[in-house]
């Protein structure tokens, strides 16, 4: 599963993406790719202690001064997504 490529209303501003926060259930390991202009980054996430209830995990990307940024979240196992809040600096800007 891939998100669109985000950016936030402002294509042609530079941001910093440091937080996700994703509402996830499911088992086994789930493997977070950050995208950016710069290209992908990939974070393994071990979901051990994942239920079959939804829960907010943190992800910290720290995808700094690109103007776009896209997550992409991939598992063996059954895995499923409630919600999805980031967290961006526009630069010169404030957090949003």
């Amino acid at each position: 599963m891939q998100t669109k490529l985000f950016d936030f209303d402002s294509p042609e501003a530079k941001k910093n993406t440091n937080t996700a926060y994703i509402g996830l259930a499911g088992e086994g390991e789930v493997e977070v790719t950050y995208l950016s202009d710069y290209g992908e980054a990939t974070d393994m996430f071990i979901s051990r202690d994942l239920t079959n209830y939804i829960t907010s995990k943190r992800f910290t990307p720290r995808v700094s001064r690109t103007s776009k940024f896209a997550l992409r979240l991939k598992s063996k196992g059954k895995f499923e997504i409630d919600s999805l809040i980031i967290k961006y600096q526009k630069l010169g800007g404030f957090v949003r």
